[in-house]
C-alpha cells in the first residue's frame, strides 16, 4: 500500500489520485479551519471510489478504492450514458427537482472522468497492461472522455438556465441528441460513413446554433467525437 502525505489540496489532492496513489494524508500544521475542512471533503467527494477513512484536527486520511477489474470500455460506455440521460431529462423537464438532478449527475460524470484518467495513467505509464487497446487507442480514449466530460458540462450549464427561467429549446436539444447518439456510434464502430455526415454538414449544423452559444459548444464537442474516427 503506497501512502503519500500532502500539505496542501485541491489540484494536488486530485494529482495524487491520478497518479493512483492508494492512501493519501492531507496535513495541515496548527488544524484545519472548517472552510478548509470542508474543501477537503468536498474534493475528495469528485473523486470516484474515495472515502474519508480517518480525521483529526490537523490530519484527513483518504483511501482509493481501486476498480481495475472495471473495464475501461465499460467504464467509457457508463460516462456516455450518464450524460444521454441527462440531455434527454434536459428535454423533458420544466422543474427545478430535475434541473438539480441534471446538475448533481455531472458531478458523477467528473468522478468516472478522473478514475477512467486513472486507468489511463497506470496503463501508458506501464503499470499495467490493456488487454482492451493499443498505446494509441487508449491515447484516444482520453481525447473521447475529455468530449464527453465537456458535454456534460455544457448540459449542465443549460439546466443552469433552466432553473433561472430561460427556456430550453427543445428541438435544437432533440437534434443535438440524436447526433450525439450518431458521434459515439461512428467512434466505436470507427464508421467513417457516419462521420463523414458530421463532416458534410459542418457548415450548416453550426449556422444552426450560430445565435445560442451554448447550444454552438456543445455541437462542436459532439462533432468533435466524430472527428476521433480513424
Amino acid at each position: 500500500e503506497l501512502a503519500k502525505k500532502c500539505e496542501i489540496v485541491g489540484s494536488e489532492l486530485i494529482r495524487e489520485y491520478l497518479q493512483g496513489t492508494d492512501v493519501i494524508v492531507v496535513q495541515k500544521q496548527g488544524g484545519f479551519s472548517k472552510a478548509e475542512r470542508q474543501q477537503v471533503i468536498a474534493d475528495s467527494q469528485r473523486l470516484m471510489n474515495t472515502e474519508v477513512i480517518e480525521e483529526s484536527s490537523t490530519k484527513i486520511t483518504l483511501q482509493h478504492f481501486r476498480t481495475e477489474d472495471v473495464p475501461i470500455k465499460q467504464l467509457v460506455q457508463r460516462m456516455y450514458f450518464l450524460t444521454h440521460s441527462m440531455l434527454t431529462d434536459l428535454q423533458q423537464t420544466k422543474t427545478r427537482t430535475v434541473y438539480e438532478s441534471i446538475i448533481e449527475r455531472d458531478m458523477t460524470v467528473g468522478k468516472f472522468y478522473l478514475n477512467i484518467i486513472s486507468h489511463l495513467r497506470s496503463f501508458l505509464m506501464g503499470r499495467q497492461i490493456s488487454k482492451e487497446f493499443t498505446l494509441i487507442e487508449l491515447q484516444y480514449i482520453r481525447l473521447l472522455i475529455e468530449r464527453i466530460e465537456r458535454i456534460g458540462d455544457d448540459v449542465k450549464r443549460l439546466a443552469s438556465e433552466g432553473i433561472k427561467g430561460k427556456k430550453v429549446p427543445i428541438a435544437e436539444l432533440a437534434f443535438l441528441q440524436k447526433q450525439y447518439e450518431q458521434a459515439f456510434k461512428a467512434y466505436w464502430e470507427k464508421d467513417i460513413t457516419i462521420a463523414r455526415g458530421f463532416w458534410d454538414n459542418e457548415e450548416r449544423d453550426r449556422q444552426r446554433f450560430a445565435s445560442n452559444v451554448n447550444l454552438l459548444r456543445l455541437y462542436d464537442n459532439i462533432k468533435d467525437i466524430a472527428d476521433l474516427v480513424i
